[in-house]
């Protein structure tokens, strides 16, 4: 496993004053990158480009970390700051298998975890996890009537293994 903290310096609105920190943590899988045919080292890429690989989740959305966000002109946000990253470590210890990063997967905000994984759990004959994801997306595009990116991957991914894909009609809502 490969645990990544990453703190941001500023949120999407205030880029510019850089009042408040926060914490995110991406977990590559070394294990899935061979899987899936991609070697995967710290020194073969950048932090930024593993943060985004497999899981990514800002650290609040573990039960262990309460804090969303610390402001920089409080001098206890400074030390929440480092507990908090603390018990961050502490939870990356538990994690000792693929396995354990399932549930964080379901929390991710990064789209890339779900092709590399798919992609993963085909090539090991896990179609029970594969056509769950599956079956969400399809759930997803027919609720927002579009056709996700994720939805051709999945698709594409389908066809290479000669798996079957539920049916429904995609055509009507494609742009």
């Amino acid at each position: 496993m490969i645990f990544i903290i990453n703190i941001q310096g500023s949120n999407l609105f205030s880029w510019k004053n850089h009042e408040t920190l926060y914490i995110n943590f991406g977990i590559i899988s070394t294990e899935v990158e061979r899987v899936v045919g991609r070697p995967c080292s710290i020194t073969e890429t950048t932090p930024s480009k593993l943060l985004f690989k497999q899981v990514n989740l800002r650290a609040n959305d573990l039960p262990c970390i309460e804090s969303d966000s610390y402001l920089l002109e409080e001098s206890s946000s400074y030390e929440t700051c480092i507990n908090d990253i603390i018990l961050l470590n502490k939870h990356f210890q538990q994690i000792k298998a693929t396995e354990d990063l399932y549930e964080l997967l379901e929390k991710s905000s990064s789209n890339t975890w779900e092709s590399t994984y798919m992609r993963y759990w085909a090539l090991k004959g896990e179609w029970d996890r594969f056509d769950n994801i599956l079956n969400k997306t399809i759930q997803f595009c027919e609720e927002h009537r579009t056709v996700t990116y994720g939805f051709k991957e999945y698709e594409a991914l389908c066809a290479e293994f000669n798996h079957p894909i539920p049916s429904f009609d995609i055509k009507k809502w494609e742009r």
